[in-house]
């Protein structure tokens, strides 16, 4: 498998907003979206929604992981009800976050497959 590419969404560290990840998860062939859910311009799991939304060879079936403060059960519960396959809560430790994205090796490979068969 190549290098993976992933779309970190959130106000902190460089990320990008909604609308910004959204438009790259269209267009390019992203392989994993981490997102946190409080975000600036729309929550991420409305950002989840509009993603799962897309065709498969638009990025609709990007594996993607909930990275956020919002821990309680029923934050996670909405967060894989809006399409995330993961959910961490911050702060979280570097080798959970490590172990976490590797697992997503069979997914991010699967939706490859979809994007570049529909391409």
């Amino acid at each position: 498998m190549t290098r993976p590419r992933i779309v970190i969404v959130g106000a902190g560290f460089g990320g990008l907003f909604a609308a910004q990840a959204l438009a790259r998860v269209d267009a390019e062939k992203v392989d994993l979206v981490v997102s946190d859910i409080g975000l600036p311009d729309v929550d991420g799991y409305d950002l989840m929604q509009r993603i799962r939304k897309l065709p498969p060879n638009r990025g609709g079936a990007t594996p993607a992981l909930a990275l956020t403060a919002y821990a309680r059960t029923e934050d996670r519960t909405r967060a894989f009800r809006a399409g995330f396959q993961a959910h961490l809560a911050k702060p979280v430790e570097p080798s959970e976050l490590v172990a976490t994205i590797s697992s997503f090796a069979g997914l991010m490979e699967a939706s490859r497959r979809a994007r570049d068969a529909e391409a």
